[in-house]
């Protein structure tokens, strides 16, 4: 197998990967997402600089998240920590909600290709 042959071959597991995880987060509903971080540092600058990294991080991520997925209720709270020292903490909580029916399906549609994909992979070591 040559460098073609390799990069041919990541191309389809990055694909069949992503099939299988648009597959999944397609029928997962969120029933209950909570996220909360405190923002600390050594100083008051520090801690002020930290937090506008993590609100520019997390705040578009968050969205992009909940966004693609359904959803009953959700809260993100980012807060600075002015204390002198303070450390960065996070909390989070989800409940996440699926059918069994669902997970079959994509088992069955990806798993097909995966073994497909397999077995070429042992026919082209065997050769």
């Amino acid at each position: 197998m040559g460098l073609s042959g390799i990069v041919n071959l990541f191309t389809r597991i990055t694909e069949l990967a992503a099939g299988v995880l648009k597959d999944f987060f397609a029928h997962i509903i969120i029933k209950s997402f909570a996220l909360s971080i405190k923002v600390g540092g050594k100083d008051a600058a520090d801690t002020a600089i930290n937090y506008g990294k993590v609100c520019s991080v997390v705040y578009p991520l968050t969205s992009a998240v909940i966004s693609s997925m359904k959803y009953t209720h959700y809260g993100v709270d980012i807060l600075p920590d002015f204390t002198e020292g303070a450390e960065t903490k996070i909390e989070f909580f989800a409940i996440f909600k699926t059918r069994i029916a669902h997970l079959v399906k994509i088992v069955l549609k990806h798993g097909f290709k995966a073994l497909k994909m397999l077995m070429e992979l042992k026919n082209i070591k065997d050769n």
